[in-house]
């Protein structure tokens, strides 16, 4: 038998009792518990007889030991009992009563709270489309030469475009600093990669040269040490190559889309749609984001504290995880940023707090339109998912939450219906 009450920033106190046999069960758990670690003068430990164990106890001992025993299930009961979706960890705030007879206990934990969608009249789904220019045709097409491009070792002066690989080693005031030096680096001149003045100063350099380069770093470095400092770099070219670029035939086509008959036009035609659909899957995104970011500015709700730290500490984990795949270990962009786990957290707390309303909105969206999400609908997306990261349905289905997969089909469905109501 449990209560609920409803308080201030989705707080919900469950309040539980527990009477009948239940109740004296757990009290004999507690007590044997109690009793195998219990230790008696002239008896091993947990052997002395348990009536004698009895009148050396403390009953409200056994008592208290038993709501232990207990409160892991009460509190999931409560939680089912009505229907309650928590966001923190529960605490056991209160034992208000506590006999042989039964026992009264106090749960607290904010739970997630029910939106209150406001007027959506002026919402709108502006998706537009960019055109593909004949520049954009062109630029692309480049591109593709360069990556197609022939490397042919050079002897003569470095210029623009060129591909040098160096060594090298930067200092302030003579002393090496962290992320200043490496070997056998491949720089690309032209790609502004390193700070303004050093690419220019390597222009000129030929293989086996050595240079020094005194150059400052910009006064808006992510390195506080390092902002507006005077450094040297000294440079060693090892060697030189130059790009040879393709001309644009059916040779460059077949070898691009690995057919033995392609032509040009089937190149143009390729990079068009290529275009075409990545600016439309651009301009999708971008209107969607604009149309949720609108949305959840109606929605009314008060965010419990808990989700939105939890949603930001997610987000820092997706960017870590984003940061391994491009081989950029979190610890050193930790070190080199100077900054801590904690600042990135707080940094994302106000997008948290956003996304956490665009859900709640969702969701609230999705109970008054009575959108549901069917076994098919978990199937196809556990198919997607398998094919996206090259498993079986099966073990996706063994790594994951299903109900969260379905929680996350339901906001996908609720989205699509939201963007569906506001084209124009």
């Amino acid at each position: 038998m449990s209560t609920c009450e409803l308080k201030e920033h989705s707080v919900a106190t469950l309040t539980v009792t527990v009477d009948g046999e239940r109740w004296t069960k757990a009290q004999d758990k507690a007590f044997n518990k109690i009793c195998k670690d219990f230790s008696v003068k002239g008896f091993r430990k947990g052997q002395a007889p348990k009536s004698m164990v009895k009148r050396m106890v403390n009953p409200n001992a056994v008592l208290y030991d038993a709501v232990d025993v207990l409160a892991n299930d009460l509190y999931r009961e409560a939680i089912q009992e009505h229907d309650l979706t928590p966001v923190d960890r529960p605490q056991l705030s209160d034992v208000p009563t506590i006999n042989e007879t039964s026992a009264t206990v106090v749960f607290n934990v904010t739970v997630e709270p029910t939106a209150t969608l406001g007027d959506m009249s002026q919402l709108s789904y502006d998706c537009k489309i960019e055109e593909v220019s004949d520049e954009d045709m062109a630029n692309e097409i480049e591109h593709i030469r360069n990556r197609f491009a022939e490397e042919v070792d050079k002897t003569d002066a470095a210029e623009q475009g060129d591909i040098v690989n160096i060594d090298y080693t930067g200092t302030k005031d003579g002393v090496a600093f962290d992320g200043g030096s490496a070997t056998g680096y491949d720089l690309t001149l032209g790609s502004h990669s390193f700070i303004p003045g050093f690419e220019e100063g390597v222009v000129g350099m030929k293989p086996e040269e050595e240079k020094d380069l005194e150059l400052t770093f910009p006064q808006d470095y992510h390195v506080d040490d390092l902002k507006g400092a005077n450094v040297v770099f000294h440079v060693k070219v090892n060697s030189i190559r130059t790009k040879t670029l393709p001309e644009v035939n059916d040779e460059l086509a077949q070898d691009v889309l690995g057919k033995d008959d392609a032509t040009v036009a089937d190149l143009n035609a390729k990079v068009k749609d290529q275009l075409e659909t990545s600016r439309k899957n651009r301009a999708e995104s971008e209107a969607t984001e604009k149309l949720m970011q609108a949305f959840a500015e109606t929605v009314e709700v008060d965010v419990p504290q808990a989700m939105i730290d939890n949603r930001a500490a997610s987000m820092v984990d997706d960017y870590f995880n984003r940061m391994s795949y491009q081989g950029i270990k979190p610890a050193d962009f930790l070190r080199i940023t100077n900054q801590k786990v904690e600042d990135l957290v707080e940094g994302y707390k106000k997008d948290a707090e956003q996304l956490v309303k665009m859900e709640l909105g969702l969701k609230a969206l999705a109970k008054r339109d009575g959108l549901t999400v069917d076994d098919a609908s978990v199937d196809e997306e556990i198919q997607r998912m398998a094919t996206a990261y090259g498993m079986k349905p099966e073990e996706v289905k063994d790594a994951v939450d299903l109900e969260q997969v379905k929680a996350d089909v339901l906001l996908r469905k609720a989205s699509e219906a939201l963007i569906e109501s506001c084209k124009h």
